[in-house]
């Protein structure tokens, strides 16, 4: 990708989509790629193909065959800078469902581990971003991806490439977003809870409830504020909380149109769709992601058959003269695209950003104005409204001052490694080309060494480490003491 003539300054942000290099079922590193050379210049341990960024590779085929979700893969880009630009920042989403990032040689990203079956990869989401020196010449960029615990796998969102202020200023937005919704929602909460505190009021004790589930699942998606907060937060219950917060905050939902329409939604209406609520709730608790993850469209779909069907009753109460029907018609039909939003989503036919919360919420706002639900939403939004303002002040101020801390580099402390793990002078040296990013041959040149020398060395390194390849080395590497210099950057979370 030729980016010589993209003027970050005017044009902005670049998402990094189109043709990138995949070698399927092959975990590279960067130095066993070559540079592209054209569209032919493919060269590496195995074969590559090209894939089409961003995407899953569900429908991807591989010399004319499906892939389908399971799998592991390398993808690799290079990339020409302006020439006047010295330093750049990316933004990486969440792939499906570990990754390993390297830019220019360097580990600079990782979520979960990758690997080649269920028992050697660890699921995990995470959003990061990091920021790197712009070389002359080319910039690769190398994601080593592998899936083995959901429906969907691969990079299903693209990545973006900007200048560090750009980024700063996007991960700033998305992560406001969440912020201010999720504080939205528990303010609320908690009105609405203190409302039935007082007036033991059923409706209020339901919008409480529906209130912190949407906080949750705000929480849980979108820019994953909870992994942000808490970096081992575990992948299965991060899907699971998502899972559940959406046929919770339905059977809240229709619950409250029954109390406040009763006529409108016989008892043949509500306890089969209350069953079937309740049984994808008890679905979702007791089997494992993978399998509610290929089953979740097809609750999806029945539950946007019994919207329709609702809609459709508000309807014809409506044009019999019945007005409060046509706002609910409206409620309604809200939650009707949200459920067909979310059957696209899983699908594949549409991949975004979750709008469901925002969604749940304005559904709400459609209830009539008589109802005491509205008066309760009314007087919280005056409340809210100079809660949200200070609190996303705060916390906009906040996040410029995380993003201008630098971390500390200092160099690595090898003299540990030696007296604990038994370290050799000579591997020590391996170690220090290691952590700059150095192919084999490279380390072989640069020690005058030959190749296999060189691996033999690295075999020895990872016995005695307890390590299994050349990415868990250099997190050892970090564990230890981050490299000096031109050291890998992390999100503010992290530091």
């Amino acid at each position: 990708m030729d980016l010589s003539d993209w003027s970050f300054q005017e044009q902005g942000i670049l998402e990094l989509t189109g043709e990138w290099r995949i070698f399927w079922e092959e975990l590279l590193e960067p130095g066993d790629i070559s540079p592209s050379q054209g569209s032919q210049g493919y060269e590496a341990g195995g074969s590559a193909a090209v894939f089409e960024m961003p995407g899953t590779w569900n429908s991807w085929r591989h010399n004319g065959n499906p892939v389908g979700g399971f799998g592991f893969a390398t993808f690799a880009l290079d990339l020409t800078f302006p020439p006047d630009m010295s330093r750049a920042s990316l933004w990486i989403p969440n792939p499906s469902t570990a990754y390993s990032l390297w830019i220019n040689g360097r580990l600079v990203a990782k979520s979960g581990d990758v690997g080649t079956s269920p028992e050697t990869s660890r699921p995990h989401y995470r959003m990061d971003t990091v920021t790197f020196d712009v070389p002359r010449g080319t910039t690769s960029i190398v994601a080593q991806v592998s899936n083995y615990h959901h429906r969907r796998g691969g990079m299903w969102k693209p990545l973006k490439l900007g200048t560090p202020d750009q980024i700063t200023a996007l991960d700033s937005t998305e992560t406001m977003y969440d912020i201010f919704l999720v504080g939205s929602f528990l303010t609320l909460a908690f009105y609405n809870l203190v409302v039935y505190r007082n007036r033991k009021n059923p409706a209020a004790l339901l919008l409480g409830i529906m209130f912190i589930t949407m906080s949750v699942r705000v929480a849980v998606t979108g820019n994953m504020l909870v992994s942000r907060l808490i970096p081992d937060f575990p992948w299965v219950l991060q899907l699971k909380l998502e899972y559940l917060s959406a046929p919770l905050v339905f059977l809240i939902f229709i619950r409250l149109i029954e109390s406040v329409y009763p006529r409108y939604l016989p008892r043949w209406v509500t306890l089969p769709l209350t069953f079937l609520i309740a049984l994808d709730i008890l679905v979702v608790l007791l089997v494992p992601v993978l399998t509610y993850s290929r089953i979740v469209i097809v609750y999806n779909l029945i539950k946007s058959l019994i919207l329709l069907v609702i809609t459709l009753r508000f309807a014809v109460a409506a044009l019999r003269g019945a007005r409060e029907a046509w706002a609910m018609i409206g409620a309604v039909t809200m939650f009707l695209l949200i459920t067909l939003g979310e059957t696209f989503h899983y699908s594949e036919i549409l991949l975004s950003r979750d709008f469901a919360p925002l969604g749940f919420l304005l559904s709400l706002l459609n209830i009539p104005v008589s109802n005491e639900i509205y008066l309760n939403l009314i007087t919280t939004g005056i409340t809210l409204a100079g809660m949200v303002a200070i609190g996303n002040t705060l916390a906009v101020s906040v996040s410029k001052a995380l993003h201008r801390i630098e971390p500390r580099l200092e160099p690595i402390d090898f003299s540990t490694l030696t007296a604990e793990f038994g370290i050799t002078p000579r591997e020590t040296e391996i170690l220090n080309q290691v952590a700059l990013g150095k192919s084999n041959k490279e380390i072989g040149g640069i020690l005058f060494i030959s190749e296999g020398t060189v691996k033999n060395h690295l075999y020895s390194i990872m016995r005695k480490l307890k390590v299994s390849n050349r990415t868990e080395i250099v997190l050892r590497l970090q564990r230890e003491s981050p490299t000096k210099g031109e050291g890998v950057r992390h999100s503010p979370s992290e530091r």
